[in-house]
């Protein structure tokens, strides 16, 4: 329920539904906090989502996985508070993944904040060198700026250095079978 409304960017309603189940004494799991913070992002609440993470680390005790840096980055990202999703990155004691880097590109490109995603592509580059799915975001955040140049360039390094984006697929299962597309 909590997700659900969060999607739909209802953050009060999802946070809503946390406070009551905080007032029943059931005891919020780490996936729970993911799904309150991504609420929190998907409606622009970013006091609130700062709030809940601090409480997650400070009243519940639990360690910040990947995927809650993540949401918060992504809070602040597409609030466009990209200067503060940089420097929260910067701080952060475990080294960012993809799915961090995509969600701090995503903003960058939203806000044209095209410098601090350089900052960032320089960075990635250097720790992610033989990983093509960081080229993919590099080559995204330039397409997105109509850098074609730059794209191009991206997708030669990639060529020149062996890596490729796999393609992704689907199975859909049907009355008539499985099928792959």
């Amino acid at each position: 329920m909590i997700g659900g409304y969060g999607v739909q960017g209802d953050g009060s309603g999802s946070l809503s539904i946390f406070s009551n189940m905080l007032k029943e004494d059931l005891k919020p799991n780490e996936v729970i906090f993911t799904t309150v913070l991504s609420a929190c992002s998907y409606s622009g609440m970013v006091e609130e989502g700062w709030r809940y993470f601090k409480s997650m680390i400070q009243d519940y005790n639990f360690v910040p996985s990947m995927k809650h840096y993540a949401c918060m980055v992504d809070l602040l990202a597409r609030s466009g508070k990209l200067d503060e999703a940089l420097d929260f990155i910067k701080k952060m004691p475990v080294q960012p993944d993809v799915s961090l880097y995509g969600a701090f590109l995503h903003g960058c490109g939203l806000y044209s904040r095209f410098d601090l995603g350089e900052v960032v592509v320089r960075e990635m580059l250097q720790l992610h060198r033989n990983e093509a799915c960081y080229y993919v975001l590099v080559s995204n955040l330039y397409a997105s700026d109509g850098k074609w140049g730059q794209v191009n360039e991206v997708r030669d390094l990639m060529l020149q250095r062996g890596l490729n984006k796999v393609p992704g697929y689907s199975l859909v299962e049907t009355n008539a079978g499985v099928l792959f597309h």
